[in-house]
């Protein structure tokens, strides 16, 4: 991320999984602050993803977060400069891209189809998409690889 993240386009940031912002990045909800007020997904979202007392500052004053801040409170990964964020975001897209690609799809899934319920009622959850990965040919690679002191070579089955 780069510049200003503000409204909608702060609600879009808070959708990504990992986020690299420079360090001049501004994220922001001023909506109050013109007088207007959305649908609010980005306030239901920035209440879960932020400290309460920090978005509801943001909510209610449209007082803008920095990169650093944001950083601080959990929101992003990385701050890094603006010549640097390409080499950070690419950083990043190289170390998930080196994990099994049906292992980081069972991962996610079994995460965010869970998040809404108590902790005891996940940690009780049959997850299929994890049964299916325990199943695939990815699992065996990456015990062979690990035994063998390789990279894995992911099929992706």
């Amino acid at each position: 991320m780069h510049g200003y993240a503000l409204g909608g386009g702060f609600e879009l940031a808070m959708c990504a999984d990992i986020i690299v912002a420079a360090d001049d990045t501004k994220f922001g909800l001023p909506e109050t602050k013109a007088g207007i007020i959305g649908e609010c997904g980005v306030m239901h979202r920035a209440i879960r993803q932020l400290p309460y007392r920090v978005a509801m500052a943001m909510i209610l004053t449209g007082e803008r977060l920095s990169a650093a801040d944001a950083l601080r409170f959990g929101l992003v990964n990385e701050v890094t400069t603006l010549e640097g964020l390409n080499d950070a975001a690419t950083g990043w897209a190289e170390k998930v891209c080196a994990a099994s690609p049906l292992a980081v799809q069972a991962a996610k899934e079994a995460v965010t189809s869970r998040t809404d319920m108590p902790l005891e009622v996940a940690l009780a959850t049959r997850f299929e998409s994890i049964e299916a990965y325990a199943n695939s040919e990815d699992v065996q690679e990456g015990r062979r690889a690990f035994a063998e002191k390789r990279k894995p070579q992911w099929s992706g089955r």
